[in-house]
Formats: C-alpha cells, structure tokens, sequence
C-alpha cells in the first residue's frame, strides 16, 4: 500500500473511527529521516489518532515516526516535555529511570 493512495487513505480513516472509541493513553513518538528529526510525547487513543494529533500542534516534522504507547513501566515526562517536539539533546537529558551507579 502506497502512502497517500486512496487504499492508505480509507485505511487510517478506518483506523481513526475504531481509535475514537478506545481511552487515550500518552504515548511517545519520534521521527527521523536520513537523519534523527525529533521526538514527542503526546496523549491519544492509538497510533492513528497520535499522529493526527502532532498534526493538530503543529509538531510533526515528517519522516518515518515509530510511536510508542506509555505504560505503567514508562514514566511520563514532565509537562514541559509534553505536546512539543523535543530534539535529541533534550531527550537525552531526561530519563525516567533511575540511574543506578555500579
């Protein structure tokens, strides 16, 4: 299926009708091409409803995405860190895991 055909398109819309009726979740989603283009943590209902909404922000710089739900292992960053797309210098700032000195 070719990103942007009407098979791709009737696709995600079906996804974003069976989305709309699931809870949202935070969710992390990063984007690269060649090259690492940034990352952002988002609340959606799955990974169709996730991408439209950096759409929404004006926060998606295109690229492949990987997207990423958040669980009870993931911590969630701070609200600063939320709804904006973040480099990677700021993503490697933060962790949400414990560092541990051995």
């Amino acid at each position: 299926m070719i990103p942007g055909s009407p098979e791709w398109h009737a696709r995600i819309n079906r996804m974003l009708v069976e989305e709309s009726k699931l809870p949202k979740r935070w969710f992390y989603i990063s984007f690269a091409g060649p090259k690492f283009l940034g990352a952002v943590f988002v609340e959606a209902q799955g990974p169709a409803t996730v991408t439209r909404r950096t759409h929404e922000l004006g926060i998606n710089p295109g690229g492949e995405a990987l997207t990423i739900e958040l669980t009870e292992e993931n911590a969630l960053p701070p609200p600063e860190m939320r709804n904006r797309l973040l480099s990677k210098a700021e993503l490697e700032a933060w962790t949400p895991i414990e560092r541990v000195e051995t």
